[in-house]
């Protein structure tokens, strides 16, 4: 994994959270456009912690949970207590019993860190009754478990700290907001255009890919890259994994680059690399846009 600056200040927040030693463990929010690492970040992070078997327990430090569209609350405990690789049981069907479980699971497994990424995907379109509960939930379960949570997302997510719910009694209408026990969010950024870091990040790829590297003259290439995949590590990842690469330290072409995002960036405007449509002068016109946005 290419790790620049942002994401790297990222990690040391991350490592501050799981290990600060206070009365009150405090979570953190990661926000940022698809693509840009959070996930990666996520990854590489359990990574350091890794599983621990034995004959009478599994101890799982820091746990990975992918939210996938969760409509209810107890849809996000039930993929919380999955993701510890616990079975659900029928008869568990209310949010308290999920609830208690899952703190269980937590204190059995010995799990000091829980990581939950596309957090977004709890959040209706609008917000309402169900997403204020997501909220309640998320609170509930940083206040029962007694330790920190990191949540990724994209942008969007910021509203589940800014949503403000109250008690089933009052019918979700009062002032507490789960962003009381956050620190402030992080947005991940994508790696600057036209920089040197911009240079050693699409080089790494070429390293992992194994085709010849890039250099300062090659600029017009590099900027017609970072066109194509807006700056982002996972749409960097996702030109070269179909980049026609037919020999070892091979060349990458302006031709290859052309049908790989073709094909893969499910793009309906024009190709950055059809040099016929854009002119290297048009491609900096565009950064500089962006740059300006």
């Amino acid at each position: 994994m290419f790790y620049y600056p942002c994401l790297t200040e990222a990690l040391d927040i991350i490592e501050r959270l799981h290990h600060h030693k206070t009365k009150y463990a405090y979570s953190g929010l990661f926000t940022g456009l698809s693509g840009r690492g959070k996930t990666y970040l996520a990854k590489h992070y359990q990574s350091q912690y890794p599983i621990h078997f034995n004959r009478e327990k599994t101890s799982q430090p820091v746990i990975y949970c992918r939210l996938k569209a969760p409509r209810t609350n107890i849809g996000l405990l039930e993929q919380l207590i999955k993701s510890l690789g616990a079975p659900l049981y029928k008869h568990s069907s209310n949010a308290e019993e999920l609830e208690e479980r899952l703190i269980s699971l937590f204190i059995e497994h010995k799990v000091q860190l829980a990581i939950v990424d596309e957090v977004q995907e709890c959040l209706t379109t609008v917000d309402g009754i169900n997403a204020q509960r997501m909220a309640k939930q998320f609170a509930s379960i940083l206040d029962s478990a007694k330790l920190p949570f990191i949540l990724l997302g994209t942008p969007s997510a910021t509203r589940l700290l800014n949503l403000k719910y109250g008690t089933p009694t009052s019918n979700l209408s009062g002032e507490e907001q789960l962003s009381r026990r956050f620190i402030s969010e992080y947005k991940i950024a994508s790696v600057p255009q036209r920089s040197k870091l911009w240079l050693d990040c699409v080089n790494y790829f070429c390293k992992n890919f194994d085709v010849s590297s890039f250099t300062f003259n090659d600029k017009q290439f590099l900027n017609r890259i970072y066109i194509s995949t807006h700056g982002r590590l996972g749409l960097l990842q996702k030109l070269f994994d179909f980049l026609p690469i037919k020999a070892v330290q091979q060349p990458i072409t302006i031709k290859d680059c052309l049908e790989a995002h073709d094909f893969a960036m499910n793009s309906s405007t024009l190709n950055p690399f059809d040099i016929k449509a854009l002119s290297d002068d048009e491609i900096v016109d565009l950064l500089d846009l962006w740059k300006e946005g």
